[in-house]
């Protein structure tokens, strides 16, 4: 025997696959059926809806129809999902001839669906309607149902908020293949038409129908019989000015699917060509086309772990921690070299050359000392003989035949004569001397006792 149940997975960019997670209970295909699977989300948060027909029903056969609701915030496990096994019961539908129902998010944890079902009101024939309904995410059996579609089937729909307010942007064929239509309406959360924007195109031979949501408004894809045979049209609905352009034509073929990445603007669509299967891309060269999502999600989908929460955090975990220690590697290098560098600042040297000449030229300017040299004379009592007295006489006669023609502000060079060797000397000034004619200070060895001033020329005996 074979057995039927409901699972979920995610893939990536990459084709990398997440665990699969059984989400119902397994059913033998003899005793019921899983169908018209449908998914929407929103952020982290994931709802799945689909019919569920239980033919053993308790073993009495009696074969029932109900409308089963998933819900979930990124689940991980089976165990994270929570069931609400009839939001909607007993419908009256054969499986063979119901499409996939349709399911969104609205504001808060209001849920729309577009389903089927037969009904005999209004004619008293039965025929395959679409029924509109909403509930709360927790609610057990919901209650607001309304049909809205006869001989109806492919619904498509797509729920927008704005300033707490839904609008129902839904797209639905009406009628057989030869006489079938394509219906278009923008509603309110009660399925009602926003300023009777309710429209009506002739679509002979319509088989498939997608939507796909921009900026600009709702893309919708459909395939439809013209003269040159299948031919795939395009429209645009516009829910914020409130007008329906439709339709255009794009290629020739039958319509599969199409799809667009929240990264993209660039929509693929594949279809049936006379040539074989083929896909082709449709551009948004809107200038607005900014994706309203926000830069860590924009980052998940580039890695490939949109769906993956938990891979992503632990990613940014360790690319945190990279970066601190780059930056504390990189931080200490700079210490290190800011430390080096001050101390070479301290010891360094000049680079410089310095040329040593064997002839040295001082080149004095007139505001300059001027400096001149000027043998003082000194005497120092050695003995009391004739002859060094007679000696003393001699010098002092020639030194006052002299002109003094020094300045009073001139440097002097002191020097001492000794006759007997005819040898001159450095004197080593290490005693002060103030000359009580003229105030001059001077230094002279202590040895010598008797000084002639260097200013005014008058002899000193400071013994």
């Amino acid at each position: 025997y074979y057995k039927q149940t409901l699972t979920y997975s995610s893939i990536d960019t990459a084709c990398q696959m997440t665990p699969i997670q059984d989400l119902m209970p397994p059913i033998l295909l003899s005793d019921g059926k899983y169908w018209g699977i449908d998914i929407d989300m929103r952020n982290t948060e994931i709802i799945i809806s689909g019919y569920y027909q239980d033919i053993f029903t308790g073993g009495t056969f009696q074969k029932q129809t109900d409308i089963f609701l998933l819900y979930s915030d990124n689940p991980t496990s089976s165990t994270d999902w929570t069931l609400t096994s009839k939001i909607i019961s007993d419908l009256d539908i054969m499986t063979n001839s119901a499409d996939s129902l349709e399911i969104e998010f609205g504001f808060n944890e209001q849920i729309h669906i577009l389903y089927q079902e037969n009904r005999d009101d209004s004619s008293g024939i039965e025929r395959l309607g679409l029924w509109y309904a909403h509930g709360d995410l927790n609610e057990p059996d919901w209650t607001f149902k309304k049909a809205v579609g006869d001989e109806a089937g492919l619904a498509e729909m797509v729920v927008i908020i704005e300033d707490e307010e839904e609008k129902i942007i839904a797209v639905w064929r009406e009628g057989n293949l030869q006489e079938s239509e394509i219906v278009c309406i923008i509603a309110d959360s009660s399925f009602r038409p926003i300023n009777n924007q309710e429209e009506r195109f002739y679509a002979r031979g319509l088989r498939n129908i997608n939507t796909i949501e921009t900026n600009r408004g709702i893309q919708l894809y459909f395939d439809v019989v013209g003269p040159n045979g299948p031919q795939i049209q395009y429209g645009l609905i516009n829910f914020e000015e409130e007008w329906l352009g439709i339709s255009n034509r794009l290629n020739s073929g039958q319509l599969h699917t199409s799809t667009k990445s929240p990264s993209s603007s660039e929509t693929l669509i594949l279809h049936t060509s006379p040539n074989g299967w083929q896909i082709r891309s449709l551009i948004d060269d809107d200038a607005r086309n900014s994706n309203d999502i926000s830069v860590i999600d924009w980052i998940k989908i580039k890695l490939g772990l949109a769906n993956n929460d938990q891979e992503f955090r632990i990613l940014v975990v360790g690319v945190s921690i990279t970066v601190l220690l780059l930056c504390a590697i990189i931080m200490v290098t700079l210490s290190v070299q800011g430390i080096r560098w001050a101390g070479d600042k301290r010891r360094k040297k000049s680079s410089g050359t310095v040329i040593l000449e064997d002839d040295l030229i001082e080149v004095i300017d007139d505001s300059d000392i001027k400096i001149q040299n000027i043998e003082i004379d000194l005497i120092e009592l050695v003995t009391d003989n004739k002859d060094n007295k007679s000696s003393i006489q001699n010098r002092r006669n020639r030194r006052n035949s002299r002109t003094p023609t020094e300045d009073e502000n001139s440097i002097y060079e002191v020097s001492i004569t000794e006759d007997n060797n005819n040898i001159k000397t450095d004197l080593n000034l290490n005693k002060e001397i103030i000359c009580s004619s003229c105030n001059a200070r001077f230094e002279a060895p202590i040895e010598v006792s008797i000084i002639k001033c260097p200013v005014c020329e008058k002899i000193i005996n400071w013994r």
